[in-house]
């Protein structure tokens, strides 16, 4: 078995990045004048592209990751897989966050809402990074992670989209 170099659908990475650069519209000034036009459009679109491209990259490094550990790939083609992953997520990431700057710029009011939607994106993108670091780990490091977790108080139950009964690792 190799790593899945399947691409996702281009709804699903424009939903993806379109939710995470809405984060990006916290703090917009509702007051838009001339001078500053041009600043919010690019202060949005920048911070949409970068947020997206951390996360894809992040994602894309934890599964090559575990790939590599298996031996299923090499660190050649490790690189190339990510390199692949970070042009992919500039384009896309440029694209929907220039959307939502032009949005922001013509509706200075959509601020509150994108926010919101942002916010629920940094959650969603935050379970999947979580799920893939978990998906990844050894059945003993697993263990361990659980064990310091029970003992530090906190219950990664929620995180890991399972029932206390269901799993031993749980």
């Amino acid at each position: 078995m190799t790593y899945d170099q399947t691409p996702l659908r281009t709804s699903q990475k424009a939903i993806e990045a379109a939710a995470l650069a809405c984060i990006s519209s916290i703090g917009t000034n509702f007051q838009i004048s001339s001078i500053n036009r041009n600043k919010l459009i690019a202060r949005s679109s920048l911070r949409g592209i970068t947020i997206y491209l951390i996360y894809q990259t992040l994602l894309t490094g934890l599964r090559t990751e575990a790939s590599r550990r298996k031996g299923e790939i090499n660190r050649a083609q490790q690189t190339h897989i990510l390199i692949n992953s970070i042009l992919d997520a500039i384009s896309t990431g440029a694209t929907v966050s220039g959307l939502i700057g032009i949005l922001l710029l013509i509706f200075p009011w959509l601020s509150i809402p994108l926010s919101l939607i942002g916010l629920i994106g940094v959650g969603k993108a935050s379970l999947t990074i979580f799920n893939v670091f978990w998906s990844t780990l050894e059945t003993n490091e697993k263990a361990e992670l659980l064990q310091a977790s029970r003992e530090a108080g906190i219950s990664l139950r929620m995180f890991l989209n399972g029932d206390e009964n269901k799993s031993s690792y749980i």
